[in-house]
Order: C-alpha cells, then sequence, then structure tokens
C-alpha cells in the first residue's frame, strides 16, 4: 500500500510535469494563420500566367536554356483560350436571349463585355494592333442605336465569320489579305460588343 506521503508526491510532481508541458505549448504559440497570396493569385488568372511565365524565365536561365519555346507555348495557349472564350460567350448570349421566359440581360451585358476583352487581347497580341477598337463617339451618337436582338444576330454572324478564319488553321500559310480580312471582323466584333454590352446593361435598368 502506498502511503500518504509518497501518493501527494506523485501527484505533486504530475502537476509540475503537467504545468511545463502547458508552459512549452504556450510558448510555441498558435499555428501562423496560412497565407493568403495563393488565393488571391487564383482569382486573378493574368497575374498567375505572369507569374508562371516569370518563373520559367528564371528556371531557363539557371539551366542555360533559351526561354523562346516555352514562352511561345503560354503564348498560344492564352490565343487559344480567348478564340475559345469569345464563342462560348456568345453561345452563353444566344441562350440568355432565347432559352428562358424573360431575357437575361445582365447575363447578355456581362458576356459582350468579356467577347470585347477577349476580341481586344486578339487584336492587340496577334494582330498587333495598339488602339482600344473604340470609333468616333460623336459620329456612333448620330447613328440610331440597333436593338439587342439585332446585334446579338449580327454579332453571331461575325464571330461564325472569324472562327472560319485560315488566321486560325494550323499547319496553313495565311496570305496577307486573310490577315487583313481577319482583323476587320475582329474589329467588327470589338464594336458589335461594345455595342451589345451597353443596350443590354440599358435594357436591364
Amino acid at each position: 500500500m502506498w502511503s500518504v506521503k509518497l501518493i501527494r508526491t506523485a501527484i505533486l510532481a504530475a502537476g509540475h510535469l503537467f504545468l511545463l508541458s502547458s508552459y512549452g505549448f504556450a510558448q510555441s504559440g498558435p499555428p501562423p494563420p496560412a497565407p493568403i497570396i495563393e488565393t488571391e493569385l487564383k482569382q486573378n488568372s493574368i497575374k498567375i500566367r505572369e507569374i508562371e511565365l516569370e518563373r520559367i524565365k528564371r528556371d531557363a536561365r539557371k539551366r542555360g536554356i533559351d526561354t523562346g519555346e516555352q514562352a511561345r507555348e503560354i503564348r498560344f495557349r492564352e490565343t487559344k483560350e480567348r478564340f475559345e472564350g469569345i464563342q462560348k460567350r456568345q453561345d452563353s448570349i444566344v441562350k440568355a436571349y432565347t432559352h428562358s421566359r424573360q431575357i437575361d440581360y445582365e447575363e447578355i451585358s456581362r458576356s459582350a463585355a468579356e467577347i470585347y476583352e477577349d476580341a481586344l487581347w486578339l487584336n492587340r497580341e496577334v494582330f498587333g494592333e495598339k488602339t482600344d477598337g473604340r470609333g468616333e463617339e460623336s459620329a456612333e451618337a448620330a447613328v440610331p442605336r440597333e436593338s439587342v436582338r439585332d446585334l446579338i444576330i449580327v454579332l453571331d454572324t461575325a464571330i461564325g465569320e472569324f472562327v472560319k478564319s485560315p488566321v486560325f488553321k494550323g499547319n496553313t500559310v495565311v496570305k496577307k489579305a486573310a490577315f487583313e480580312d481577319a482583323q476587320k471582323t475582329l474589329n467588327r466584333i470589338l464594336e458589335l460588343s461594345r455595342k451589345l454590352a451597353a443596350a443590354a446593361s440599358a435594357a436591364d435598368h
């Protein structure tokens, strides 16, 4: 049988051990909060691509590798995403106008604005155009505003012509005339998508 004194000594020793372990835990503190950089980057796909390109360049410099091929691959992926994005957003516009009892003008305006951004990128990066595709506002103001329905129809036609351009067909030599025609059509898409975004936004209010 344990004596009372022995039991008291054991309890005191256990108490000291608990206090020491608690003190050590308190000193270590809670784990630092998770960094938010990754979350922020995921919300900005353009920034992610820029960082990825810089990473590739740094790695290539360390290994003495030419970055030309990697840069071309990234550019090709971006062009493909923008090219396909125009078609997907036009499909969204058509569905928003025809597939419900009430026209979703908000979706039409948002998708048209995104088409404009994709077309602007292609015009700059593929065709080398430095302007934003805007015409003279004063001249435009004198022309009657087209309806949302009419703008959707002509925009759909322009996009259909654009995606059939030889410029975007692989393994083909593109003639200068075809390149110029594709850019004219793209400028038309810029104009129409901008007008449609504005018209749908006005109709939504």
